[in-house]
């Protein structure tokens, strides 16, 4: 049996929980990378914005800063333009705003295509991805500020031996 459009609403709530998991994974990143910037990020505005296009923009110039663009990469996403293209999906699939903007919706009252079952499983596929993509990369600048503090620390306390 076809899933009927008009009662596809079911799979909005899926997307909207991506878009947060992105959000506060994009923020993890920023956090753990900011310090790697010549210009750190303020927390207060980390912490109030919800634009995760505007998230993705600062983890790219981490990812740049630290010359990681050929490690960040997942199934959906080969580079920082895909990432980019990725986030920038997910944010202009708000079903909420969909939902709620009559001009968003078809006159039917049918949900777009990209938000029909069949489309957000294949989404949530690159989403998780994308998902387990950030949070490894957030654990691996961790361990890169550590890994150049440690080295700083070796240089300056290494002792002469005469």
């Amino acid at each position: 049996m076809k899933p009927n459009p008009k009662t596809a609403w079911d799979a909005c709530p899926v997307v909207l929980l991506y878009q947060e998991t992105i959000e506060l994974h994009l923020k993890a990143l920023i956090d753990e990378g900011s310090t790697f910037l010549k210009k750190t990020i303020d927390p207060i505005t980390l912490y109030k914005t919800h634009s995760v296009r505007w998230l993705a923009q600062i983890a790219c110039q981490i990812i740049k800063t630290i010359r990681w663009e050929r490690e960040f990469k997942c199934e959906g996403v080969a580079n920082l333009d895909d990432f980019s293209a990725l986030v920038a999906e997910i944010d202009a699939l708000n079903p909420v705003a969909i939902a709620a903007h009559a001009s968003s919706r078809s006159p039917e009252g049918s949900v777009p295509h990209q938000l029909q079952p069949p489309n957000v499983v294949l989404l949530a596929k690159k989403l998780d991805a994308l998902v387990d993509l950030l949070a490894s990369t957030a654990d691996g600048l961790a361990a890169e500020w550590d890994r150049r503090a440690e080295a700083k620390d070796q240089i300056k306390f290494k002792p002469t031996i005469h």
